[in-house]
């Protein structure tokens, strides 16, 4: 276990007489959000615009230094960059927005990436 590990641990211990019993042990990692780096606004008006998959819409925008994105008629939402193309929603660790580009550097799109499945959205316009 490194000094890093963020464990909650729980056991269930039984009395049986004058004798104690370990029964359980549940040990679950919590979830802790990636440490965040900051960005150039040229890298951040890359990722502006909107994106389509299927007919669901996300629309990525600024409020200054902020970068924040939602579905359409959702509330926004902060993303916060993991590395440059990796971004999160804090308090939501499972999840990434990896964003793709092309062979010139343009964003694409990205996809949605949670424990399990992938999801792409393709970018349809930029800001």
């Amino acid at each position: 276990m490194t000094k890093n590990s963020h464990l909650l641990m729980t056991e269930v211990w039984q009395q049986i007489g004058a004798d104690w019993m370990l029964r359980l042990v549940d040990i679950n990692r919590l979830r802790v959000d990636p440490p965040e780096v900051t960005l150039a606004s040229s890298e951040l008006d890359q990722l502006l615009g909107t994106y389509k998959s299927g007919e669901a819409v996300y629309i990525i925008h600024r409020e200054g230094p902020r970068l924040l994105g939602g579905r359409s008629g959702d509330k926004d939402e902060e993303l916060k960059a993991e590395v440059r193309d990796v971004w999160f929603i804090p308090g939501q660790s499972r999840y990434r927005k990896i964003f793709q580009r092309d062979a010139k550097g343009q964003i694409v799109g990205f996809i949605n990436r949670d424990e399990s499945s992938d999801v792409n959205w393709t970018k349809v316009s930029p800001h």
